[in-house]
């Protein structure tokens, strides 16, 4: 059995990044087309992490040396699980929560932008830095000044923009991938 050449490894990694790029423009644009769906959906998948997180630090406490930190840990467990519960519980209100703490993401790392961005202000390119920064702290407080009725489309349509600008950069990785070993083959 001969092991496959490099050209041959980049070629079948290309293949298999345009096909996962294809399929996360699909996953994108389907998020985008049900916004509150997805944005439900992502409430609940954080409530079930965090639900698991819980489950495993009071997993871990009971492996504690001694009885005061195998306690404590134990009741932050505890505390954990039960904001999972609620979280998975009510995703609508965790929706809202999830929605509220992005607004003020987006508003913090604007104005951190905007502060780098004045930094670098005698290079080149650092226009399009304050503008992204400006940009992104308009965005929170469009976010935050329709809240809480922004909660059930923001996290929807930031995440289906966000899966489906990662499909367009993998299809477009795996397609300059395949680029380079038909240039290399010739």
């Amino acid at each position: 059995m001969s092991t496959p050449s490099l050209s041959e490894t980049v070629k079948t990694s290309a293949t298999q990044m345009t096909l996962l790029g294809v399929a996360l423009i699909v996953l994108g644009v389907a998020a985008l087309s049900a916004p509150f769906m997805t944005g439900v959906a992502a409430a609940l998948l954080v409530g079930c992490l965090v639900l698991a997180a819980g489950a495993v630090q009071c997993a871990f406490a009971f492996q504690a040396r001694s009885l005061g930190r195998g306690i404590l840990s134990f009741l932050l467990g505890g505390m954990t699980v039960l904001c999972g519960l609620v979280m998975v519980a009510h995703p609508l209100l965790n929706l809202s929560f999830l929605t509220l703490a992005l607004a003020a993401w987006f508003v913090v790392t604007g104005v951190f932008e905007i502060l780098y961005a004045l930094q670098l202000r005698p290079l080149q390119g650092w226009g399009w830095t304050a503008l992204g920064g400006v940009l992104s702290a308009l965005l929170g407080a469009m976010i935050y000044n329709q809240w809480p009725l922004s909660g059930a489309w923001a996290v929807g349509i930031l995440v289906g923009i966000k899966v489906l600008f990662l499909g367009v950069t993998m299809l477009v990785l795996g397609r300059a991938a395949r680029g380079l070993t038909a240039h290399a083959q010739a």
